[in-house]
């Protein structure tokens, strides 16, 4: 009889440990899977001193967690699919990946897949991203340098005699499915002109640069409070490792988020050194009726920047919905720009826009009003 992978039986655990040295993952037979664990079987697989692991086959667990822990990198190839198949808790049916000292790198087509247990992955450098799916659960993405898209698809900007959405330039492909997401990095989240590409209800995100986020749906920049994960550990025990509350969306350069056919809830502070776009579209009139609104409920800030917000039909600014220019004085870059293409823009009686000299420019078919 000839045998091939590491399969389990009885709820057996999988859990390779490398003192030194590299951990690979390889199919037996090509489309088979490298590593499957029955029932509650957890699987680690982890480099100590030295070492990186790379994923070329799958990695099931039916109710178990999986933890990927490497002292240097950690890479996803197109068929490094990590995924829990039916177990469904928040906390204990997890998928955590650590690179201590390097980064984490999935190719386009590598996947990881929960049914509603949250994912944590976290690098020293870079975290590049293929395709994450939480389900009903929350992804936590912590990266010392960037978060980045795997994925070709990048977009373009409608030219001046247009309203300024978004075009893509390709088959977009979801890099992000949860509930929830928090995104922590010391360089960028995305980058011009290839944004991190998001289907999630809650976004929180936090960079040393620049946040770029194209949304599928409707989209609420909010807060995300105090999780957790399951990292397996050799001795057949579980530690729970939390991850980090956030809110809003702050950065050290530019911020700029769009929802493709779906509205926009501003419910905590984005701020920003630089520029800040918050966009809601709409792709069509037969599309979803209530999509294309932006709803500012929270304050949005630039040091030294413009900010433009841009509505398929309406803006709304709630009392706590101010847009400030805090430093820049430069009367045509540090300005506020807000247009709804084919609705209404409505303040409240206590909602403020200002800069220190530069222009505001108010743009609406039907009304700019204060509803008071």
């Amino acid at each position: 009889r000839t045998l091939e992978d590491l399969t389990t039986t009885n709820n057996g655990p999988i859990k390779l440990q490398a003192v030194n040295g590299n951990t690979t993952v390889n199919p037996g037979t090509a489309g088979t899977l490298g590593i499957s664990a029955n029932g509650t079987g957890n699987i680690l697989l982890q480099t100590v001193n030295s070492g990186s692991i790379a994923i070329n086959a799958g990695v099931n667990s039916e109710q178990g967690a999986i933890s990927l822990i490497a002292r240097e990198n950690i890479t996803q190839r197109a068929n490094g699919v990590l995924l829990i198949t039916t177990g469904s808790n928040t906390t204990t049916n997890t998928i955590y990946a650590y690179a201590v000292t390097v980064s984490i790198t999935m190719d386009a087509d590598a996947s990881s897949t929960t049914q509603g247990g949250n994912i944590y992955y976290r690098a020293g450098v870079d975290v590049t991203v293929g395709s994450l799916n939480a389900g009903s659960g929350g992804i936590w993405i912590n990266a010392g340098s960037s978060i980045l898209d795997a994925q070709n698809d990048t977009v373009t900007a409608q030219d001046a005699t247009q309203p300024g959405f978004a075009v893509p330039a390709g088959t977009r492909v979801v890099n992000l499915v949860a509930n929830t997401a928090a995104l922590r990095a010391g360089g960028s989240i995305g980058v011009a002109g290839n944004p991190i590409d998001t289907a999630i209800g809650i976004l929180a995100s936090q960079s040393g640069t620049s946040t770029y986020i194209y949304e599928t749906n409707s989209l609420i920049i909010g807060g995300i409070a105090i999780s957790s994960v399951s990292r397996v550990n050799l001795d057949s025990t579980n530690t729970t490792i939390n991850t980090q509350g956030l809110a809003g969306s702050i950065s050290g350069e530019h911020v700029k988020i769009e929802t493709i056919d779906g509205n926009l809830f501003i419910n905590e502070p984005v701020t920003a050194v630089s520029n800040i776009l918050l966009t809601a579209n709409r792709q069509s009139p037969t599309s979803v009726a209530a999509a294309g609104n932006l709803f500012v409920n929270f304050a949005v800030s630039s040091t030294n920047g413009a900010i433009t917000l841009l509505a398929a039909q309406n803006i709304s600014q709630s009392a706590n919905g101010d847009l400030l220019i805090t430093a820049g004085t430069d009367v045509l870059t540090n300005t506020i720009y807000a247009r709804a293409v084919t609705g209404s823009i409505t303040m409240d009686a206590a909602a403020s826009s200002t800069t220190q000299g530069g222009n505001i420019y108010y743009r609406a078919p039907g009304t700019v009003a204060d509803p008071t």
